[in-house]
């Protein structure tokens, strides 16, 4: 009712515009930066999974599947907390290479930003998703899958990163293939840097 009545309305990402014309509301989409001050560049040393421990939206499960399938001596940090944590410790058990770092302040989140090899990020149906851009900003490829929602109007496949259809085999696949190849790593996330470069508060 209100929405109708405004002048001008904005809507994160395309995922909430379409919801919104569902109603007959019309919004420009207009991408927010990202509110985590301090993102830098660093090494690119391990994969990085941060949000919150509710599987059922953000899939961790999947990824320590993937790890299971890939061979190469990568390590796999999860940050974050959340109802499903004890359940997705007990699915990793035995892999020495995966290392939950439980609840972590702004100042560790950017320590782990920053020496990430690449991000992964593959919620269901994500509204926006500030990860992606926190990724971006750090000049790290971006793992993500076709139904994410709002990391794909983002990542666009070997260009930034990867955009695979959400099956344990084909993150494995990813993984391995910047594992392998770090220069292409950093090409991507260079890429990355530069698509979101003009998406700040200004």
């Amino acid at each position: 009712h209100y929405l109708r009545k405004a002048k001008k309305i904005y809507a994160q990402s395309h995922v909430i515009q379409q919801r919104l014309r569902h109603i007959g509301v019309h919004a420009q989409v207009l991408y927010p930066p990202e509110t985590l001050e301090g993102l830098e560049t660093g090494n690119y040393q391990y994969l990085l999974l941060p949000g919150r421990l509710e599987d059922a939206r953000k899939r961790v499960s999947m990824v320590i599947d993937a790890m299971k399938l890939v061979t190469e001596k990568i390590t796999l940090v999860i940050t974050g907390d959340g109802p499903d944590k004890l359940a997705l410790q007990e699915r990793a058990a035995g892999d020495k290479r995966i290392i939950f770092k439980g609840y972590v302040n702004n100042k560790e989140l950017l320590a782990a930003y920053k020496n990430a090899l690449a991000v992964i990020f593959i919620p269901i149906a994500e509204d926006y998703g500030l990860v992606t851009i926190e990724a971006m900003k750090c000049a790290k490829p971006v793992i993500t899958c076709t139904d994410s929602g709002g990391p794909v109007e983002l990542v666009k496949n070997l260009h930034n990163g990867f955009v695979c259809a959400p099956h344990p085999k084909n993150l494995a696949s990813c993984i391995t293939h910047l594992v392998k190849d770090k220069t292409e790593a950093k090409r991507m996330g260079k890429n990355g840097f530069n698509d979101v470069a003009k998406i700040n508060w200004k």
